[in-house]
């Protein structure tokens, strides 16, 4: 059997001494980087580091959140990003498998949504899909357009603490589903006690 690998991403920082720092992503998509014929890297495992490394900026430095790829669908990861003190999030990502469709735009709205889930700024970056700076409030800051090589330039405000979105959208979810199961349950209950017309 071949060596696994870790999906990892570099993030280069042109500082005295450092070189690049690197991130390996904790949950892998199953489609695409474990399946065979999948549409990444096969035999990836994931890593076990925390999504948040520290950013040296002229003005210090910055705890920066980190969403490789479809990282950003996965609640628990906004979670850690916003528990280990992410001050902002990067989402980079390469749309280039899945062409002209619709995926980028879609992979672009769940990064907003997660934007203003954890009250953060987010800059979403794709190799040749949809590139957008986010504000916590969800509003585009700068964007690109598809498949165009440009560049982005914001200021973007850095943000500490946690959301309610965060401390209690786990539990508005489980009433949710509490709520549904609830009602089926009545639903049914209705149903068999309903009686039966008898048939001529």
């Amino acid at each position: 059997m071949g060596e696994r690998r870790r999906g990892a991403r570099a993030l280069r920082q042109k500082l005295p001494g450092t070189i690049c720092r690197v991130h390996a992503e904790p949950r892998l998509f199953p489609r695409a980087r474990t399946r065979p014929g999948g549409l990444g890297a096969v035999g990836v495992c994931p890593g076990t580091r925390s999504p948040v490394i520290d950013v040296a900026t002229d003005a210090g430095p910055v705890r920066v959140g980190i969403a490789i790829c479809f990282d950003i669908i996965f609640d628990q990861q906004a979670v850690e990003l916003v528990g280990d003190e992410a001050e902002v999030v990067f989402a980079q990502t390469n749309n280039a498998d899945f062409g002209r469709t619709d995926e980028s735009a879609q992979q672009l709205a769940i990064a907003r949504m997660r934007a203003i889930e954890t009250g953060r700024a987010l800059v979403n970056i794709s190799t040749v899909g949809t590139s957008a700076i986010v504000a916590p409030d969800g509003t585009d800051l700068a964007q690109l357009t598809p498949f165009t090589a440009d560049a982005m330039v914001a200021e973007l405000p850095l943000v500490s603490g946690e959301t309610p979105a965060l401390r209690f959208g786990a539990v508005f979810a489980a009433l949710w589903v509490l709520c549904g199961a609830a009602g089926t349950g009545v639903g049914v209950a209705v149903l068999l006690r309903r009686p039966r017309i008898a048939s001529d």
